[in-house]
């Protein structure tokens, strides 16, 4: 299992947090995650706009989901949504 570790940066600054772990692979890079109410309809809003689905929906057990993305010119990005009902 890979080390993971979270942070987080105080309610008063509007930002949930983040994580860290140790590069899996040489080149392995940043991931940015946008914070979304939604997550189907976000993803909906990527392939309409003319991006693509990298990964789809996928939950993590107690915290929510992701998915991840790239957009019409190919740049990687994940969305977020906080459900702690997530298995």
């Amino acid at each position: 299992m890979t080390a993971y570790w979270t942070f987080g940066t105080g309610a008063e600054t509007g930002v949930t947090g983040g994580g860290m772990m140790a590069r899996q692979q040489p080149g392995h890079g940043i991931t940015n995650y946008i914070g979304v109410e939604n997550l189907d309809e976000s993803v909906a809003q990527v392939t309409a706009l003319g991006g693509q689905v990298m990964i789809p929906r996928q939950a993590v057990s107690g915290m929510g989901y992701f998915a991840w993305c790239a957009d019409s010119e190919g740049n990687q990005f994940a969305m977020w949504q906080d459900d702690e009902s997530a298995a």
